[in-house]
């Protein structure tokens, strides 16, 4: 019996598919690393977060030794990673004047919020966490937030403070004044929506 093939794809130069290429290139756009250096979003008047990503260098701004707390969202997925993880994080990030490291500049605090890549926290964690970054920026305290990417655990957290702020369509706001990639998963998105929906809820029985 004669089973009919399909064709292959077209390749291009160097001998590369369009379906591999096209495969590459949407590889790169979901990885590609965010703001290099602290990022400011304005969540209300006299409020505003910083945030960007690790991967990019964004812990090698000048700027990071002002902030009075950074918001680590990385993972650390096994045990063996902790040490390489905290040696890049605090002694191996060197700002342009190679003898000075974060560790030596930054004298402030360290919340360490870890969520695995692509995904969330328990809700009422989530809450929790929200409502603590928003005391601190309440209080004018300078806040950055990071991940590797900056992308989808950023987007989450700071789209999750918009709609704590009352934004209109947290997560539109965020990906309009942060980046577009931010928020990357259905579970995410999901998320700030039942925040939004949860907080809409309280201020009406409040009111009642």
């Amino acid at each position: 019996m004669h089973r009919s093939r399909k064709p292959a794809p077209p390749r291009l130069k160097g001998g590369a598919t369009k379906k591999a290429k096209h495969s590459e290139e949407s590889f790169i756009m979901q990885y590609r690393c965010c703001h290099n250096k602290p990022h400011p979003i304005q969540l209300a008047p006299n409020i505003t977060v910083y945030a960007g990503s690790l991967m990019s260098g964004v812990l090698e701004s000048r700027e990071v030794a002002s902030f009075d707390y950074l918001v680590a969202l990385t993972h650390i997925r096994d045990a063996g990673l902790l040490s390489a993880y905290e040696d890049y994080l605090w002694e191996g990030i060197a700002y342009h004047d190679s003898s000075k490291s974060l560790w030596d500049t930054f004298k402030g605090f360290i919340l360490y919020t870890p969520i695995r890549d692509l995904d969330v926290l328990p809700f009422d964690v989530y809450y929790t966490q929200l409502n603590a970054i928003k005391r601190l920026l309440d209080k004018k305290k300078k806040v950055l937030i990071f991940c590797d990417g900056g992308h989808g655990r950023t987007g989450y957290i700071l789209s999750g403070l918009a709609a704590l702020y009352r934004v209109n369509n947290p997560v539109g706001y965020i990906r309009k004044k942060y980046c577009e990639l931010a928020v990357e998963t259905h579970a995410q998105e999901q998320h700030v929506q039942r925040l939004g929906e949860y907080l809409s809820e309280a201020h009406r029985i409040k009111g009642s």
